[in-house]
């Protein structure tokens, strides 16, 4: 994402809610700074209540806004969880929520979890200082457990401590969406890092473990044994085939003449991760010589975040450290960056330059559309997966370093450029007849949601719809909350009878509300607007004589489509936003107060 997000506070408030609201194009991020505008707006809760609302309820039916950042806002506990609970029940275009130094505390986060419950199109969400605490912990771990679409979660100084963290540890026990997550500066300690590690045994989506800044530690206070929650670290560092990046930065198992050589000895027999991140690290020489040595045989390392050498050793003792490393990893042909802030090693240095330029090599071959790759190129390329993601990622950066000011844009374009490399370089080595690759999700493009709809195949069974008695289409059915009438439509529809079926309505004065468009018999099911769009009927229930009952159900409704599907079934017929306005405009001619659509005032 852009470090140049669009700043939205007093002064630009109504302009930015209208262009949400119109779903404009080129608005895809921005984040509300609430000390943006008159002073005297800066720290009234109030008012920033009243601003986070108008754009909430602007966001509740757009679907082009993709990011969204709140930091700093004084708006705080249940009134703030309530307005992010609105939005995301019924935003499904935002792909990132980063709610920052917003004081949730437990109520606030009891009410922005019931809107992830609705929420099923989210993909990352960040907390920091949220106050949520182990009890908050606990209702987001229930929401994450729940989960279908959330693939990033950071949670940052919130305070959660090792009961928080056993419930989040419950909740990636049963999540498969999750690829990342990020406790930093909590309180959370040997207890629940052991939960954690014990719940990712039998997790085999998550890719990023981010445990960095936490309490554990390898040698206990009091009783002089090695802590079981690094022991239960190392097994799962050892064992785990789907972790390709780990962060224990900060961690004071870490501390000055710590025995570490478990660690390192688990990191040589682990063949999926990629990115090991140890920044600051006080290891003593020797420590860190014995924890290298262990790594030998590693052949997936790609990046080596490493220890704070500069601070803790000599010049000399520091070149040794390194040095220590590089003969480890000397036989490792993807390791291609090493972080460790001290000067130069000769070893390490000679590595590096070997691994980056046979990567490069590849790469080049790879991007050459008239290059043809050899049994050897594909067995390389096959061994350097890693190496090729982190290498292409460290020529784009430099490349676009040196042309821009914004770091993060070219960091964001370094990943993707980095990404893309992959793909051609799967698809070039099956089209030779080697086979494709195997490349962590971290490293592919995000999936994007199908613009195409699916041939439409009508069930077999019709129904009769003149033997349906017009005054039981409102009974409530079984457990569900919507009608008999949502039951009705969807059989209807799926046998492919939607002519048929508004035809019905319209004659016995029936309409197709939210409820009845959004029903779904199972939860794997399409909807039954999702059905009635496959036949390319949207046109047909896109109507103000359809919706002049239920007018704010409309937008709901509109949400849950792909807009160039919406756009294209609608074309010869009025958009949304028109068959709206006409239900106002029929309301007022009938002499009735209208029915208000636009952002209400204060």
């Amino acid at each position: 994402m852009s470090d140049k997000l669009l700043e939205v506070g007093a002064d630009n408030l109504a302009e930015t809610v209208a262009r949400i609201r119109q779903n404009d194009p080129t608005l895809t991020e921005f984040k509300y700074h609430p000390y943006q505008g008159p002073q005297t707006d800066w720290s009234n809760p109030d008012v920033q209540a009243r601003h986070l609302a108008a754009i909430a309820e602007a966001l509740a039916h757009n679907h082009t806004v993709r990011k969204f950042e709140v930091p700093n806002c004084d708006v705080k506990g249940a009134t703030a969880g309530r307005i992010f609970q609105r939005l995301l029940a019924k935003n499904r275009g935002l792909d990132e929520l980063n709610i920052i130094c917003t004081d949730l505390g437990v109520e606030g986060m009891r009410e922005v979890c019931k809107g992830l419950a609705a929420n099923n199109t989210l993909g990352a969400i960040k907390f920091v200082f949220a106050k949520m605490g182990d009890e908050g912990m606990a209702l987001l771990s229930k929401a994450v457990a729940e989960s279908k679409s959330l693939r990033e979660l950071r949670v940052e100084n919130c305070e959660v401590g090792d009961e928080g963290a056993k419930h989040f540890a419950k909740a990636l026990k049963v999540n498969k969406s999750l690829k990342a997550f990020y406790l930093p500066n909590n309180a959370i300690a040997d207890e629940g890092i052991g939960s954690i590690c014990d719940a990712m045994k039998a997790n085999d989506t998550v890719e990023t473990l981010g445990l960095g800044h936490c309490g554990m530690r390898v040698v206990g206070a009091k009783e002089g044994k090695e802590q079981v929650a690094y022991r239960k670290l190392c097994d799962l560092i050892r064992t785990t085939r789907s972790i390709v990046e780990v962060d224990l930065s900060f961690t004071p198992f870490s501390a000055q003449r710590n025995d570490i050589s478990e660690l390192g000895a688990a990191i040589a027999q682990n063949k999926s991760i990629a990115d090991l991140r140890m920044e600051c690290w006080a290891l003593f020489p020797d420590a860190f010589k014995k924890f290298t040595a262990a790594m030998k045989g590693n052949k997936t390392l790609a990046t080596h975040w490493g220890a704070d050498l500069q601070h803790s050793f000599t010049n000399e003792t520091a070149e040794m450290a390194v040095a220590a490393m590089a003969a480890a990893l000397k036989d490792n042909p993807n390791f291609v960056r090493f972080y460790h802030g001290a000067g130069e090693d000769t070893e390490m240095k000679t590595l590096l330059t070997r691994n980056r330029q046979e990567i490069g090599r590849l790469i080049e071959k790879i991007e050459n559309p008239k290059a043809k790759l050899t049994a050897e190129d594909a067995r390389k390329i096959k061994a350097c997966v890693s190496g090729i993601y982190y290498a292409a990622e460290i020529f784009e950066t430099d490349r676009r370093d040196k042309a821009s000011y914004y770091w993060q844009d070219n960091r964001v374009a370094a990943e993707a450029y980095a990404k893309d490399v992959l793909q051609k370089a799967d698809k070039k080595c099956a089209a030779a007849g080697f086979g494709g690759l195997s490349i962590p999700a971290l490293f592919r493009p995000a999936a994007a949601k199908a613009a195409e709809q699916k041939p439409f195949v009508p069930a077999k069974t019709k129904v009769d719809l003149n033997k349906l008695k017009p005054e039981t289409m409102t009974a409530k059915f079984g457990k569900s909350a919507g009608s008999r009438l949502a039951s009705v439509a969807y059989k209807a529809a799926s046998a492919g009878q939607t002519d048929e079926l508004m035809d019905y309505l319209a004659k016995n004065c029936l309409s197709l509300g939210a409820k009845e468009c959004l029903y779904k018999p199972a939860e794997n099911d399409p909807t039954l607007i999702e059905v009635i769009a496959a036949q390319g009927k949207l046109a047909r229930v896109m109507t103000a004589e359809n919706w002049k009952n239920d007018i704010g159900g409309i937008d709901d409704v509109a949400a849950v489509l792909a807009p160039n599907v919406l756009a294209d079934q609608l074309k010869d017929s009025p958009s949304v936003e028109e068959v709206k306005w006409s239900i106002e405009a029929s309301t007022i001619r009938k002499g009735r107060a209208p029915i208000r659509i636009g952002l209400r005032k204060g």
